[in-house]
C-alpha cells in the first residue's frame, strides 16, 4: 500500500527521491526481514538505506532486482566506520576482496554482536583449519571451550605480529596470574613465579618460544618434543628421530648431552687432572642417560628434575623441590675469588657431591 501510494506521488511530482522515511516504509513493505534483526545496523534501522544502494523507479514498478546497484566495497563502509586496514599487521581476509567487510559482517543486521554472520569462533573457522586448533595431545583449554578469538587477537589489523591484542606475556598473564586448574594437574602460577624467582629463564616471557597457544602433538601446548616424566630414556636424534628433549635444543646446543666434551660443551661437568691427562665427566650425561646407576637407562632424569623451565628459587633455574615437591634439593656455587668453578648439590638421590672444573 505505502509502496502504490509512494509511486503515483513520485508520478505526479515528476520526481524520484527516496527520503528516509518513505524508504523506511516503502522498502519494508518487501525487505522486512531487513529490520528485525536482534542486533541491527544504524542504516538499515533508520531507513537509511540509499546511504548503501542506488534504487532506479523500475526496481519498485517491476520488482527487477538489477534494477538496484549496491556499493560493497570496504570503502562505502569506511564512509562512516573507521577505517581498519591502518596497523602494521593486517587481517588477510581485509585484503582478499573489495568486498571484504561483508564477509564477516551482515550489513543489514544479524543475530550475532557487532553484525557478525556467525559467532566466534565459528566464523573463523570458514577460512582457518579448526583440527589445527582443536585437535592434538594437547589442546588450549581457551580453544576446547570455544572460547571468542577475539580474546587474544584483533579481527582487523594489530601493530603486533599475529594479530595479537596484546604483547604475549600480557595475553599469557592475564590469565596465568593465578592458579589454573586443568583435569591432569594444577598449573602454578606463571606469573608470580616468575616475577618472584632468583633465576628466570632468558625466554620465561616469551611464551610462543615452547608454547604453541592452540592446540599441539605435544604434552603441555609445547612446541617440540620434551619428556614430561621424571624418568626417561635419553635418545639422542638424527635426521628421523627426534631428540627427547629437542624443544630445549631450540636454543641449547646438543652437543652438552654427549659422553665426550671440552671445555665449551657444558659447564657442568667435573675435572680433574692424572699427570698431564685432563679428565672431564659431562655430568648432564651422567644424569640424563642415568649412566652411574644400576637402574638403567630408562630411568634416565629429565631436565625438569633438577630444572624449572620458567623460573627457581635458586641459580641456574634450579629447583629447590624434586620429584613433585618430595624431595629436597640444594645447590651452592663454589668460587675462587670472583670466578665460579663449579658447585655442590645435596639432594635426596645422593649425599652432598661437588664438581670443579679446570679452564
Amino acid at each position: 500500500m505505502v509502496l502504490s501510494v509512494w509511486l503515483v506521488l513520485s508520478s505526479a511530482l515528476g520526481s524520484f527521491s527516496l527520503p528516509a522515511v518513505a524508504a523506511e516504509q516503502v522498502c519494508k513493505e518487501c525487505h522486512e526481514d531487513k529490520y528485525t534483526a536482534p542486533v541491527g545496523h544504524y542504516p538499515s534501522q533508520e531507513g537509511l538505506c540509499e546511504v548503501c544502494h542506488t534504487v532506479e523507479k523500475r526496481h519498485f514498478e517491476d520488482m527487477d532486482p538489477k534494477a538496484v546497484t549496491t556499493q560493497k566495497s570496504a570503502q562505502a563502509c569506511y564512509q562512516c566506520h573507521e577505517q581498519k586496514d591502518q596497523a602494521k599487521h593486517v587481517h588477510p581476509a581485509l585484503q582478499m576482496s573489495e568486498d571484504s567487510c561483508i564477509s564477516c559482517h551482515n550489513p543489514h543486521g544479524g543475530q550475532h554482536p557487532t553484525l557478525l554472520k556467525q559467532k566466534l569462533p565459528t566464523l573463523c573457522m570458514d577460512c582457518h583449519d579448526s583440527d589445527s586448533f582443536t585437535k592434538g595431545k594437547s589442546v588450549h583449554k581457551i580453544t576446547s571451550a570455544g572460547k571468542s578469538c577475539a580474546r587474544c587477537h584483533d579481527s582487523h589489523s594489530s601493530s603486533l605480529p599475529k594479530m595479537l591484542t596484546q604483547k604475549t606475556e600480557d595475553i599469557c598473564f592475564s590469565c596465568h596470574n593465578r592458579e589454573v586448574k586443568t583435569a591432569e594437574r594444577v598449573i602454578p602460577n606463571i606469573k608470580e613465579k616468575i616475577e618472584k624467582s632468583m633465576s628466570v629463564h632468558m625466554v620465561a616471557t616469551e611464551c610462543s618460544e615452547c608454547h604453541s597457544p592452540h592446540a599441539s602433538q605435544f604434552d603441555r601446548l609445547l612446541s617440540k618434543q620434551f619428556s614430561i616424566s621424571d624418568y626417561t630414556r635419553y635418545v639422542h636424534g638424527d635426521d628421523t628421530t627426534a631428540n627427547t628433549y629437542e624443544l630445549c635444543f631450540k636454543c641449547h646446543d646438543k652437543g652438552m648431552m654427549n659422553r665426550t666434551i671440552d671445555a665449551d660443551s657444558t659447564r657442568f661437568r667435573k675435572d680433574s687432572r692424572n699427570g698431564v691427562m685432563l679428565n672431564r665427566v659431562n655430568l648432564h650425561w651422567v644424569h640424563v642417560t642415568n649412566a652411574t646407576g644400576t637402574t638403567g637407562p630408562d630411568r634416565g632424569r629429565s631436565c625438569k628434575v633438577c630444572h624449572d623451565p620458567h623460573g627457581a628459587p635458586q641459580d641456574r633455574l634450579i629447583r629447590n623441590r624434586m620429584f613433585k615437591g618430595n624431595a629436597k634439593l640444594e645447590f651452592q656455587v663454589i668460587k675462587e675469588g670472583d670466578n665460579e668453578v663449579g658447585g655442590t648439590c645435596a639432594k635426596s638421590c645422593h649425599s652432598p657431591k661437588s664438581y670443579q672444573r679446570i679452564d
